[in-house]
Formats: structure tokens, sequence, C-alpha cells
């Protein structure tokens, strides 16, 4: 809301006159009531239909030089603030005195006073330092409870920053007409940003609202440092009111109108001192990028510095200033342009004259590698930011001396400066640029590949969806900032052409480019590619513990991770790696070359066998000197053949290292891969050395997994005499760094309780008595439900005393589907094929014979953890297809087609082996017992006992074989949790069967009698057809 200078003064008087009645011998309005506790003082003052309600707290100036500086859940203040959120906090001295007075009489007489006043009259909320913030308070709740917004408004005078930033936005989103005016000079606001920081070394304070500054055209003695509040002085603020009274005159054709009145007011205010050249140079110290605060600070908090608006306006309003100066002065005094920038010369871009700053103190930071175009940047970046600190220290230096005196002429070399830099900036550019677009594209395609593997249906996978389609919309973003839209445009119409769909990310790009600009891509230049962070990592200690508890001889796969046994991960992995070596050859192609990641692969190489061999890191580093190829790389010594040497040298130290079998491994591929690399064109080898850096970082890190595996036997009996209590010991850690960590455990265990007891497969007086085989099977029951589900369990549902287990879970499930699924089809096909007849057999029936016998093989070997769920029909006959003679594929043929004989397709065998769905629902039940009945305490003594069901006897080895895997996940599980889910199936079992007792007691009164007498005392008679009323 716009306010003029009648409402600004009166507020402002009101709040001054409140904290000091002697200040002013008299106000231009009345005050009628006055209310306080001796921490607070509030009073009303009446001037025409608007009421000025004025807060002071007492002892304020002591709290604030005090430094009480910290911060306070708004939610704590009172029980009023409860429905606020948590991350929502004030200052804690406003918060500790608002708290007292919500709860006194006098606040409630003061709530009495608003209520009978609000139909007649406006209302404006003031304050002075930190009864300004009091006064928001009180206002918020207000407006919460009672009190319309149509007329009212704050405005508050010096008042330090509120809160966090959630507070803002909390406030922000609630109250619309919030004005503070801060009187030129005080620097209460730089003061609470100096205090109170976080771990980046942040202010935890936020404006609410900016500041409109009050100018007394005063000359202030320019403080010394924060600390020093000297302009923070009421006095000082009473003149600044004073004189904002008288200056009502001066604004010439000030409207009547209140929105245009108040519009021109501000602008008035801040013009006065927005356009001082010292406040230039004051807002751009603000900043700190010209201090040595840009060489101590972390890269990313100074990258995001520089990124933020108010940073990027202040410099560029600078920056035009100075150049107006600087070309006024010399057409002035005539002097010769000397290829300078001209009046008509194109503006520079700001943002690239931020960078000349970050350049300046990290360019190693900026740039890949330090080369020649690189290097010339850097040196006209260091050259314009030196001379623009000289600039702005000598106009600090003499800041009482007027604009028109200072010698500008003297700072011509700035705009020589500024010209080369951005020169030379274009020139290393336009290169980086086409890099960079190349490694955009490929992190892209990988991105799209690798999502192509992920079933749309699949929703364990939703979290990578989400971070790739994030990760997609931040490239896409940073591709037009520097290809254009026809790039992309064109990019976009080669991934259509591979079979890719690219609708609705331009829509997400677009909301992404402000994200994105003014930074480099880290995806694009990192030598680990985007979208893994949600790929499963290497293994922690606790999940090597529990795969040697279930496995004493488990061993790593050749990745050294877990998550090979996922065929979808795998082909994910795949993708990005990929897309990475894809672009390590086209750095190769450019001209010139770039081998900075490859010289990053090849320190990787070095580090993995320092790893292996630490005794040998002087001479690994020695040999391996990735300075010593730099160097042939800056000076263009390095040839075709110093590449095969490279090669030819890591691979030599590498076989060194190695035992026999992974020698001779090596030795086998390094012959076949030395002849191509000799052999290789011109135009190959960029393909051919980086297919030869591969192999040299794949027979590495195959070296560093066969260690993990040797160190793995030799701690695996340790880990079977002590594995469980270590296990033990790590989720009690758990539990007492969030004792409500087992969030989803005890509901799971009271759903298997409910299921169970709901079948008739459980007496809920076992439980209750607490007896162990009961114990048992319900633990065994629960996770077989996780199991069985119609969806494999996920992370954010899965028990978290089963989180290990998570990946074995989701494999479990689609083994018991594929189990229930295999059964089907193999009843439905011997219902296809022919029947023997008995007596002598025919050759067709031993044909049929044998190909049930074949196709009840197959099943039972299927692997069917290794397909997902919606292509596992395709992949079964894919499999099975592979095993069939001729002489079955024409079996099934003639049998298939009787009357029109057909030549075999695989039509044919889908159509054998298709499962009516009401066939496969009514199949799941008898597989679930027989899976239960397996997997529970004394499975593998009932294993000798097959089912005498022909579905489940055809598939009986492959449940056996299932449920001897989890009979020994959830024989580990409850040993290592046995006190936790004894404790929690007791108290589930308790609540259980308290709830049917009291449903049994429910429905007993319901049912005892046929009529009851309802509330108006007539009575109800019920007959089994129709109700009717007395």
């Amino acid at each position: 809301m716009h306010h003029s200078f009648q409402d600004i003064s009166i507020c402002g008087f009101a709040s001054l006159h409140i904290s000091d009645p002697r200040r002013f011998d008299e106000i231009p309005a009345e005050q009628e009531e006055e209310w306080g506790n001796g921490v607070i003082k509030c009073g009303a003052f009446r001037y025409g239909q608007h009421y000025v309600i004025a807060f002071h707290l007492l002892q304020e100036d002591e709290l604030i030089r005090a430094e009480i500086c910290s911060l306070s859940p708004l939610r704590e203040v009172g029980s009023i603030w409860r429905g606020v959120p948590s991350d929502v906090s004030i200052l804690s001295s406003a918060a500790n005195a608002v708290k007292d007075f919500v709860i006194s009489d006098e606040y409630q007489q003061f709530l009495d006073f608003m209520k009978g006043k609000q139909d007649d009259y406006g209302f404006f909320f003031s304050g002075y330092s930190l009864g300004g913030l009091v006064s928001q308070l009180i206002m918020l709740h207000a407006v919460e409870t009672f009190l319309p917004q149509r007329n009212l408004s704050c405005i508050t005078f010096g008042k330090p920053l509120p809160g966090s930033i959630e507070f803002a936005r909390y406030f922000n989103n609630r109250i619309r007409f919030c004005s503070n005016f801060v009187a030129k000079g005080d620097n209460i606001l730089d003061f609470f940003k100096s205090k109170c920081k976080n771990e980046l070394g942040t202010s935890q304070f936020h404006e609410d609202a900016e500041a409109i500054v009050l100018d007394n055209d005063e000359v202030l003695e320019p403080s010394q440092s924060d600390d020093q509040l000297t302009a923070h002085d009421p006095n000082y603020y009473s003149r600044c009111c004073t004189n904002l009274y008288r200056r009502k005159k001066q604004i010439p054709n000030l409207s009547t109108d209140r929105r245009s009145a108040g519009l021109k007011i501000v602008h008035f205010l801040r013009a006065q001192y927005c356009n001082s050249l010292m406040y230039h140079v004051l807002r751009v110290r603000r900043t700190k990028i010209i201090s040595p605060w840009m060489l101590e600070v972390g890269f990313e908090l100074l990258a995001a510095r520089l990124r933020e608006k108010w940073v990027i306006t202040g410099m560029k309003k600078t920056l035009e200033t100075f150049l107006y100066l600087i070309t006024r002065a010399k057409i002035r005094a005539k002097l010769p342009s000397d290829g300078e920038l001209h009046e008509d010369s194109e503006r520079p871009n700001v943002r690239v004259f931020l960078a000349a700053f970050m350049i300046d103190a990290r360019p190693s930071n900026c740039f890949e590698s330090i080369g020649h175009l690189e290097r010339q940047v850097q040196e006209s970046a260091a050259q314009l930011v030196g001379t623009f600190r000289q600039i702005c220290s000598r106009i600090e230096s003499s800041a009482a001396q007027p604009l028109t005196l200072h010698d500008w002429c003297s700072w011509k070399r700035f705009l020589r400066q500024l010209n080369e830099y951005l020169a030379r900036f274009k020139d290393w550019k336009i290169p980086d640029e086409q890099k960079l677009t190349e490694r955009i594209k490929h992190a892209l395609l990988a991105l799209y590949r690798a999502e192509s593997h992920l079933s749309p249906d699949a929703q364990e996978y939703t979290s990578m969806k989400e971070e790739f389609g994030a990760q997609k919309a931040k490239l896409r973003a940073k591709m037009v900032q520097i290809a254009g839209a026809q790039g992309l445009k064109a990019f976009d119409e080669s991934l259509r052409q591979q079979g890719f769909s690219t609708a609705g990310d331009s829509e997400a790009a677009s909301s992404s480019s402000s994200a994105a600009a003014g930074s480099r891509s880290s995806e694009a230049s990192s030598t680990k590619p985007p979208g893994l962070s949600s790929l499963p990592g290497r293994m922690t200690n606790e999940q090597l513990a529990h795969e040697l508890l279930l496995d004493p001889t488990f061993k790593l796969d050749e990745q050294g991770a877990g998550y090979l046994e996922n065929p979808v991960l795998s082909k994910v992995r795949d993708s990005f790696k990929v897309a990475f070596w894809d672009s390590l050859v086209d750095d190769l192609k450019l001209n010139p070359p770039c081998y900075v990641r490859v010289l990053k692969v090849v320190g990787e190489v070095r580090d993995g066998m320092i790893d292996l061999a630490p005794s040998r890191s002087k001479e690994l580093r020695e040999k391996i000197d990735t300075a010593y190829w730099q160097e042939q790389i800056e000076s263009g010594t390095l040839d075709w053949m110093s590449c095969v040497s490279l090669i030819q040298g890591m691979l030599g130290i590498a076989m060194e290292m190695q035992e026999p079998p992974r020698r001779q491994e090596t030795e086998a591929g390094w012959t076949a891969l030395e002849e191509e690399l000799r052999a290789g064109k011109p135009e190959e080898q960029p393909m051919l050395f980086c297919k030869a850096l591969e192999y040299v970082l794949g027979r590495v890190n195959a070296m560093r997994v066969d260690a993990a595996n040797a160190r793995l036997r030799n701690i695996a009996h340790v880990i079977q005499e002590h594995g469980i209590e270590y296990e033990r010991a790590h989720m009690d850690k758990k539990i007492k760094s969030n004792p409500a960590y087992l969030k989803r455990t005890p509901q799971w265990i009271r759903e298997a309780i409910e299921q169970e007891v709901n079948k008739g497969r459980m007496d809920i007086s076992k439980l209750v008595q607490g007896e162990g085989t009961a114990y048992e099977r319900i633990h065994a029951a629960a996770v077989l439900k996780l199991i069985v589900g119609e969806e494999p369990v996920k992370a954010e549902t899965c028990p978290e005393t089963l989180q290990l287990d998570l990946s074995r879970l989701q494999k479990y499930h689609a083994d018991f589907h594929f189990d229930a699924l295999a059964a089907c089809m193999l009843a439905m096909a011997s219902q296809r094929l022919p029947t023997p007849k008995p007596g002598a057999l025919t050759i067709q029936d031993s044909h049929v014979t044998r190909l049930l016998e074949r196709l009840k093989a197959w099943a039972n070997g299927f692997d069917a953890s290794l397909v997902q769920r919606d292509e596992r029909m395709e992949a079964a006959a894919s499999s099975l297809e592979a095993e069939l003679s001729p002489e079955d594929k024409e079996l099934i043929a003639a049998c298939l087609s009787p009357n029109q004989p057909a030549a075999y397709s695989r039509a044919m065998l889908e159509r054998l082996l298709t499962v009516p769905p009401l066939m496969l629902e009514k199949i799941y039940g008898p597989m679930e017992e027989q899976w239960l009945r397996l997997v529970s305490g004394n499975g593998s003594k009932l294993e000798s006992e097959v089912p005498q069901s022909p579905f489940v006897r055809n598939v009986y080895e492959r449940i056996v074989r299932n449920a001897r895997k989890v009979r020994k996940v959830v024989s580990l599980n409850r040993k290592v949790h046995y006190d936790r889910y004894n404790q929690m199936i007791l108290k589930q079992s308790h609540e259980v069967k308290q709830r049917r007792q009291q449903s049994e007691q429910d429905k007993q009164a319901t049912g005892s009698s046929k009529g009851c007498r309802n509330q108006s005392g007539t009575i109800e008679v019920y007959s089994k057809e129709k109700v009717y009323v007395n």
C-alpha cells in the first residue's frame, strides 16, 4: 500500500511518542488509550478516520546492542500461533516479549478496543525499532482472527530484520500492506545480517520488505563497523519525521489520489539517496566481491552470490554509472577513443563483467584447464578488477567531494581494459561453448536412453524418474542458453529419429532456464555423468556384513556393487557409461583436442593402483606423471605413439600387480587391443585411445574388486560369529539418533497379525500368551506379505528392520509371481496339447510327453528376477523358444492348427502359454499357502511333502528353491531383531484382541433386541423387509 506524507509522519510521531512521551510537546493526533505489561507498551492515537496503534518494547536499545540475535519458532511464542509451520522463526528478543504480552489482561483489553472500533475506523500498526517487529506480530494475529485487511496497513521505523526467510514468506502471504522506513545512515539491517550466520556464512535473517530510506539531508559521520548503530537513534528519527512532514510542498503536482501520491512519495524518498555515487559504491562493497571474502568463501557460495538479483542489479547500475562518467569526461576533454568503447557501442553484459571477479579470484574453478586462451582471459580480468577496485576506493576516500570534481579522465584505462576483457572472453567462450554443447548432448542422450529402460508403470523407480526429469530440464535450459533455441530444436529432431520422445520437456526446460542462467553446467563438464545419484552406490560395511551373514562365500561382482542383480539398473548405468566415453571421444576430436578429462581418468587409474600398493606410491606417481603429460600437451609434442606408450606403460604396471589368472586375461585383451591401436587411422585414433583407456580402467577396477573380495574372505568367519551383534548395534545407533526411527515396522506387524487371524491361520490367544512358534509364524507371514503383494515393496514402504534386504524382497516378489504364472502356463499347455491315451503310446504321445517335461524343466529353471513384470510373458516365450527343438515346434503348430496346418510361429507358442486372468488370480491363494508352509520355522522338514495339486506340483522344484532363500532371510532377520519383534507382536496382539472383542460386543449390542427406543421416545420396530416407525 502506498501512503501519504500525513500517514507516514503521523505513524512516526506516534511510534516515537509512545516510547518517550517527553519527546514532543504536541503530536498531530489524539491519544485515547494506552496498554502495557511492563515489557511492551502500546498506545492508540486517533486522527481523522484512522487509528495509529503504536508499540514500544521497553529496554529495546539494550536488547539490540546486547546482540541478542538468535531465532525462535513463532509457534512457540504463544498458543495463538500453534498452527504456524515449525520453520517460521523470529527474533528471540521480540518473541519473548510478545509471549508474555499476549497472555496478559492488557492484551485482551487491547483486542476488545480494536473490535469495537473496526467498523468505523481504519488502522495503522506502527512502531520504532523492535516495536515495529512487535506491531507486525500483533497485526498478524489480529488479521488471522477478526480484523479485515481492507482498512489496515503497517508502517514501521528502523525495524531490524524480523526473522527467517520462512517468516518473510509467511507474513507476506497474509499481510499485503506493510512498509519499513529506515533513516539514511542507519545500518540496523546490516547489523542483523552480520549476526546469526549458518554454516555457509550467510545470515539467517531476511527482509520481509525492501526498506525505504528516510533522508534528513544531514551529513553523518560514517560508522567504522556494522556494530556502531550511531544513526539508530530516536532523536535522529524524530528529525527525519519532522523534515518529512515539511517536505510535502517540495514534490510538484502531488495528486490527491492516494495511490498516485504514494508512488511519487516513494520515488522522491528513494531518489534522494539512491542516486548518489557513494550509494553505488557502498552497495558494491556490500556484495563483498571486491573484498578478501572472495578468496575465503567456498566456490558454490561465491557463484550463488554472483547470481543473486540484487547483486546483478547493483553492479549493473554501478558499471553504467562509471562508464557514463568516464566517457563524458573524455568527450569534454576531447581525448581520442583509442579503440575503446564508444557511446554507440553495445552495452556490456553485466553477468560477463561479474564473471571477471570470479575468474580473477578462482581461475581453477572457472576453467577446466589453463591454456593460452584461458590465460589471456585471466590476465585481462585481473587488470579490469584491479582498476575497478581502485575506482571504488578513490570514491570512498573522497566521499565528501562533489561528483563533478572527481578526475574521471584518469580512469580512461578502465574502458580499454573492459574492451580487452570482453574481446578475450568472447574468443575463449566460442570454442568452450562448442565443447559444452557436445557434452550436454551426450548427457541428455544418456538420460533419454536410461529413462527408456524404466517402465512407465514401475513405481519403484519414481524417484529416479523425477531426478532424470529434473536433470533433463536443467541441461535443456543450459543448451538453450549456449546453443540457442534452434540448436535445441535440431537436437530434439535427432532424438526423435532415434525413437525418443521429447514431449513435455520443452516446458520443463523453460521453467528451469532462470536457474541455469549464469552458471556453468557441472553435469556437462564433470567426469561423472548426470543422473547417477539415485542409483545404488558402493556397498556399506553394514551391507557387506549382512551379505556375509547370509552367505559366507559372498563376493563382489566385477563392478564392485550390488546393483547388477537388477538388470534395469544395470542398463541405466551402462547408458551413462557409454555417454561418458562417447563424450570423451568428442573431446579428443576438438581442434585443439581437450585432454582435461583424459588426464583425470589417467589420474584415477594411478590412484587406484596406489590404493592397492601404498608402498609404491612414489614410484607410481613418477611412472604415471599427469603433470608431465600436461606439459607435453601444452607444448604440442604429444603424438599418437606417445598415447599408445602411455596405455602400454599403465597396463604393464597393472600386470605386475595382478595375480596370474588376471594377468592372463589382461595380456589376452591387450594383444588384440594393441593391434587395433597401431593399425588405427588418424580419424579413428580418438575412439581407439578412449577404448584402450576404458580397458585399462576396467582392469584396475577388477584388481580392486579382487582385493576387496580377498579381504571379505579374511573377515567372513568373524562376521559369522559376531555379525548379528554388529547389525543389532547399528540398529541401536539409528534408534538412539532418532527415537522415532521404527515407524513402519509396528504397523507392518499389526497388519500381518490381523491378516493371519482373519484368514483363520492363527489363534490370537496364542499370541497373547506369548507362544514362541506362533511368534515365528507371524514373523514369517509378515515377511511373506511383502513378497506376495500386487506391487513389489519400495524403500519408502519397507519396514525399517528389512531395509538391508529390500533388493532381495523385490527379487522374491518377482519369483513368487512367476511361480504362479508358470504353474498356470504349464496347466494350460497340458490342456491345449493332446492328452496321451492309455495303453501303447504313439509317436505323437511320446513327443507330447517330452515337450511337457521340457516345459516343466524350463519353468523350474527360468530366472524371473531378471525381467520386469510387464515383460515377463514375452521374455518367458523368448527363453523357451530357444530351447525348443524343430520337432517341438512342429508339434505345437500341429496341435494349435489341427484343421489348417500352418508353419510354427512365436504367436503359436505365446497362445500355448496364454493364461486366463481369472485362473491366475485363483492360483495366488494356494501358492501363498505353499510358500508360507515352507518359509516357516520347520519348513525344511516339510519340503519332502509334495502337494497333491497338479498346478503346484509342476513348479514345486521352483517353490522349494525360492522358499529356501526366503527362509534364510527370515531366520537371520528374526535373530537380529528377536527382542524388538517379540515386544511388537505382544503389544499389537493385545490391541488386535481388544479391537476384536469390542467389535463383537458392538455386534451383540446391535442384534440383541429387535426394537430400541430412539431419542424422541418412540419405538422403532424392525422386520426383515421394512422398517416401521410408530
